[in-house]
């Protein structure tokens, strides 16, 4: 059984772009997505939790609040959307990181 803390990077995809420069900034890039994803997605969570405990502590929501509330909750779900989006996207091309650099 091997109780290596470290990964097997014989599982990790291949960058064909991994040997130059460009290539060795999109992998850091690539495998950065995860972790900046999920310093974007606590918070999130937390807003999430704290407009559900918002609107269940309201006795009464008229229009303009649930207008608010339901802006916050849309806003929310769009930016879980993006990220999840961001993760999805493969590293970007040569040509792509020409036109950034």
């Amino acid at each position: 059984m091997n109780h290596s803390i470290t990964p097997n990077l014989t599982k990790q995809p291949c960058y064909p772009l991994a040997g130059n420069s460009y290539g060795s900034l999109i992998l850091t890039k690539q495998l950065q997505k995860k972790p900046m994803a999920q310093e974007i997605r606590n918070p999130l969570t937390a807003i999430d939790l704290a407009l559900e405990m918002l609107i269940s502590s309201i006795p009464t929501i008229d229009d303009t609040q649930k207008t608010y509330l339901d802006i916050i909750k849309r806003s929310s779900k769009k930016i879980d959307h993006l990220v999840t989006a961001f993760i999805a996207s493969g590293p970007i091309d040569e040509t792509q990181s020409k036109k950034i650099f």
